[in-house]
């Protein structure tokens, strides 16, 4: 009996002495791979783009796998211009897609950081016969 109780002391008073375990917050695999996801997208495709012909095109990231654009089209030697903003979702490492109202679909084809193909599947109502998103546009440094 004895050694029974002097073991429930020596448990008590090691108890005692030891700092409490601290709660470490687990973190979700997922929500650190779409946190991560994130600034590749960001620093990848994120900025300005340019057509050397005549267009800008604008890319922000809004959340995993979906960014918002804005994109600009002229033809000075046919008169015509347009604009569409929309948000395009990602469908693989390179490619996007999207789809619109009085636009069928406007396809983004990525390329390591320094271009971006459009493009486009009648989107007319924004631009006009003459013009067009169509194209490859450079990222501004």
């Amino acid at each position: 009996m004895k050694n029974l109780s002097s073991l429930v002391l020596f448990i008590l008073l090691t108890s005692c002495l030891t700092e409490p375990r601290k709660n470490i917050p687990s973190v979700d695999k997922t929500e650190k791979s779409e946190k991560s996801d994130n600034n590749i997208i960001k620093r990848k495709y994120g900025g300005q783009y340019q057509d050397k012909n005549a267009g800008n095109l604008t890319i922000e990231l809004v959340q995993t796998k979906l960014f918002k654009f804005n994109i600009t089209t002229w033809n000075i030697n046919r008169p015509c211009s347009g604009s569409l903003s929309g948000t395009a979702k990602l469908i693989s490492d390179k490619i996007a897609i999207y789809s619109g109202e009085d636009c069928q679909s406007i396809k983004f084809i990525f390329s390591e950081n320094i271009s971006v193909e459009i493009i486009e599947n009648d989107c007319f109502a924004h631009h006009g016969l003459n013009c067009s998103f169509s194209g490859i546009y450079l990222k501004n440094n």
